[in-house]
């Protein structure tokens, strides 16, 4: 027999499957996803391995070699999952290697390393007569009165230390053995809660998706439930329905924000049964809950976007809540997006996905309308109270009546109210940080990162110019270093700048902060909110992790302090984003029993993006944003590719850039529509001393153009002066800067 093995070597040169022989001796105990040793190059190094399948026969023939050992008894992953790397590695490009390693969890179960006597009483009441050491006498003591104990605990209790420890186990008077022991990562401890009764709407959608799912065939399904609608209660009833059937569930929520309350909802519905996963857990707590998944002790799953690799059998169905979100694609290799992988996943196992939001992304909307996924549509609050009204400010009356604050008059008069009734706020500015940048007033001196092309940001909390893209971090300046001036004025607004505004209008009030300054350490942002709720902060400042998932009852306002932040990027979905965010913040307030208010300040109401969120009206802000789409041929109408070049010479850069294009070939040779575009800078031209340069592709299918992207990547990579050149293939890309 013989596997077809991934082996751990970062090369693209050796970026495929190789042939291995399986000793007979192994044969019962390798299958696909085992974890091997290989013998690799043709100094027959010992390389890890993964295998991906297992076949009878080698096109190799007596050049084969044989796998040297099975590093481990457990599969790094089921079966399935090499099907799914497979897809991944075609679909984008990305090296075999990098898309396992995005699969398979890093770490290892946590060992407590216990001792016990290796003799019997009477021994080692002889050895107690006999023994010199006092320290060793009294640990003796210790354990005669207990049949066993951690190490740690030994030594703290009887005052020892590690070295009379050892010389116990040298003289075999102890000995030691190690337990595992599961990290707990949430409360299961309370009492289970039966299901709501749902409403009309709610029911409607249950009973669809659970026909889907005993269908026991793939079903996309595009959920578009106002906020406040109750989407929730619906996951907790599909999901409850999939695992009544002995099939698994998996839950993608957008930001780690998202998970605390989540999580929270979902243990009082199914206790034990339910694994996290994502960023905020260390390494060994994921390799727990990675292992718990693995071993069929949870079979639903909550998570951000890698939980979607999680090793569950039997899929019933997998929910991508708020699927309009960016963060559910990776900007790093591989460069996938979970509502694809998702898909295909659900694909593979006969389940329904579950796409959901009140804001859907363009392309999952028109997929629906055009009937590729099946529309399901709740258009009323599920405590039937009515949306938030929403308050457009125009910032530009502002400024001409002497208002230079970052509060409209609207606004202040809001949140002062708020406060009096007892009543909580959230303010949402989608900048952290004090300002957006510092300059001097005399000489215009701006401070610029030393590594990126772009203005440093200050932070009052510690007076420190920060860059947001390579981490850089400089002291402020007392004076300007050009002139000399001590004119040093603070452009823009972040959220910092916001609070401290807030101090100086409403000293009284109690504020608190929701972005990545704030929440740097582990479980802060659980702390945050559980902070917000049990103390009653009249205010909470955030980035987008105020925007979308958060249910408080009595925050009765929601206040945007700017939204233009991303209305004028350079991009083609920055509509789409400036609408989505303001319809998702707008959506916190009113959840409760209260009705809700949201003010927006901008000083581009007209704009319909800004415009069409006061009347909730997510269908016309769709059809004038398609039709844009359509007549620029941008998604869904079309794919995008967008090449990355990254250097350390500018010139070099470029250069591979102009040799990819080159090599890609002549568009106009080329059957398939097609528009490419560039090379060109970057609109970040440098980030970490790195010099950018990049090509965008319009075409009707990316994968068309595999081999064409890997060829042109090749060539440049076997340049001996262009080599060293990162070369980034990015499908359907997120961001292009």
């Amino acid at each position: 027999m013989y596997a077809e093995i991934v082996v751990n070597h970062p090369s693209r040169a050796v970026d495929r499957l190789f042939d291995y022989e399986i000793p007979k001796d192994l044969e019962d105990k390798i299958v696909v996803g085992s974890r091997v040793i290989v013998p690799f190059s043709k100094w027959n190094t010992g390389k890890e391995g993964f295998v991906l399948r297992i076949k009878q026969e080698s096109e190799i023939g007596d050049k084969v070699k044989s796998i040297i050992r099975l590093l481990t008894e457990v599969p790094a992953f089921k079966p399935d999952m090499a099907e799914l790397i497979l897809y991944m590695h075609n679909r984008y490009l990305a090296p075999l290697i990098d898309i396992v390693n995005a699969i398979v969890p890093s770490g290892a179960a946590r060992q407590i390393r216990m001792v016990t006597l290796a003799v019997s009483q009477e021994e080692a009441e002889e050895f107690l007569g006999k023994s010199r050491s006092e320290i060793q006498k009294r640990m003796i003591s210790v354990l005669m009165d207990t049949e066993r104990i951690a190490t740690a605990d030994l030594v703290k209790f009887s005052g020892g230390n590690y070295q009379a420890l050892n010389a116990l186990l040298k003289k075999g008077i102890v000995q030691f053995f190690e337990i595992g022991i599961e990290r707990s990562i949430y409360d299961s401890k309370s009492e289970l809660i039966k299901p709501n009764k749902p409403t009309e709407q709610q029911q409607k959608a249950i009973s669809e998706i659970n026909c889907a799912i005993d269908d026991s065939l793939p079903h996309t399904i595009l959920l578009h439930g106002v906020t406040g609608s109750g989407k929730t209660e619906v996951f907790l009833q599909a999901i409850k329905h999939s695992v009544n059937r002995g099939r698994s569930a998996l839950v993608l929520v957008p930001e780690i924000s998202l998970t605390p309350q989540m999580v929270s909802r979902f243990v009082s519905r199914f206790g034990k049964r339910i694994a996290i996963l994502h960023s905020g857990l260390s390494v060994g707590e994921k390799y727990d809950q990675w292992a718990r998944i693995m071993n069929n002790e949870a079979d639903i799953v909550i998570g951000a976007r890698s939980a979607i690799f999680a090793p569950l059998s039997n899929i019933g169905i997998i929910i991508v809540d708020e699927e309009h979100s960016d963060t559910y694609k990776s900007e790093m290799s591989p460069r996938y997006h979970a509502r694809e992988v998702a898909i295909e996943r659900a694909r593979k196992h006969g389940a329904v996905t579950l796409l959901a939001s009140a804001t859907p992304s363009v392309e999952s909307y028109t997929y629906a309308l055009l009937g590729k996924y099946q529309l399901l549509e709740m258009n009323k609050r599920y405590n039937e109270s009515s949306m938030p009204e929403i308050d457009i400010v125009d910032m530009r009356e502002e400024l001409e009546s002497g208002n230079k604050s970052m509060f409209s008059k609207s606004l202040y008069n809001a949140i002062k109210e708020n406060i009096t009734r007892k009543e909580q706020t959230i303010l949402f500015m989608n900048r952290r940080g004090f300002s957006t940048f510092v300059s001097c007033r005399k000489c215009g001196f701006v401070p610029q990162c030393p590594n990126c092309n772009i203005s440093l940001t200050y932070h009052s909390y510690d007076n420190s110019l920060k860059c947001h893209y390579c981490g850089h971090k400089q002291p402020n300046y007392a004076v300007c270093p050009a002139c000399e001036s001590k004119y040093i004025r603070y452009f823009g607004g972040g959220t910092q700048r916001v609070e401290e505004e807030l101090k100086n209008l409403f000293p009284d009030a109690t504020t608190i902060r929701l972005d990545a300054d704030a929440t740097t350490r582990k479980n802060s942002h659980k702390e945050i909110l559980d902070t917000f709720v049990k103390d009653k902060i009249d205010i909470m400042i955030g980035t987008q992790m105020v925007s979308k998932g958060l249910d408080f009852s009595n925050v009765t306002l929601v206040g945007v302090m700017s939204a233009d932040t991303m209305l004028h990027i350079n991009d083609f979905r920055s509509a789409e984003r400036t609408f989505d965010i303001l319809e998702q913040v707008s959506g916190r307030a009113g959840r409760g029993d209260k009705s809700g208010r949201a003010i927006i300040q901008t000083y581009n109401p007209d704009n319909y993006a800004i415009s069409l969120v006061k009347s909730h009206d997510y269908r016309s802000f769709y059809k004038r944003t398609i039709s844009e789409r359509n007549a620029m041929w941008y998604p869904p109408y079309s794919e995008m590719i967008c090449i990355r070049f990254s250097g350390d010479d500018n010139d070099i850069t470029r250069r591979s850039a102009f040799l990819f294009r080159d090599e890609f070939g002549d568009i106009n040779k080329i059957s398939e529509k097609i528009a490419l575009l560039g090379p060109i800078p970057s609109g970040i031209p440098r980030i970490k001393n790195k010099y950018r340069w990049q090509i965008l592709i319009k075409c009707d299918n990316a994968d068309t153009f595999n081999d064409r992207l890997i060829g042109a990547l090749n060539k440049v990579k076997s340049d001996d002066l262009l080599g060293d050149v990162l070369i980034q293939i990015d499908k359907n890309p997120i961001n292009v800067y």
